[in-house]
């Protein structure tokens, strides 16, 4: 008697290898917010590269405008994206800059925290962008 099971289709090659090891990614946390779906959340991680790519310059410019109430408004703004895709360093500092320059943490360096972000977002962005066309 012939069988019906049908061979289960080979696995699809891993679309996240590339972003495996990277400092600040929590991949688990970023596929838990999009269902488990690795194609979902590579075009989110664009998406964010896209949206966020020259966000460094402009919370800079901000800074540098004395606008403090433009800059926490886009640190809250970046600290949402970064936790919904498992960017834990982002998340952490948007988090601490949206305190400090809405007034909520005055002890907080708004100079240093926007710097610091502003870094680590530019050196995050390109990173992405590199593990994104590996």
């Amino acid at each position: 008697m012939a069988s019906s099971i049908t061979p289960a289709a080979p696995p699809a090659p891993d679309s996240l290898a590339a972003l495996q090891g990277q400092d600040g990614l929590d991949i688990a946390c970023g596929l838990a917010a999009v269902g488990g779906k690795p194609a979902v959340y590579r075009r989110l991680l664009g998406l964010f590269i896209d949206t966020h790519g020259a966000e460094a310059a402009a919370m800079r410019q901000l800074l540098r405008a004395g606008d403090l109430g433009a800059l926490a408004a886009r640190a809250h703004h970046l600290r949402g994206s970064a936790a919904t895709l498992g960017l834990i360093e982002i998340e952490t500092l948007a988090a601490a800059l949206e305190q400090a320059a809405g007034g909520r943490s005055p002890a907080l360096p708004v100079p240093e925290l926007s710097q610091t972000l502003a870094d680590a977002l530019d050196d995050t962005v390109d990173r992405l962008r590199r593990a994104l066309l590996a």
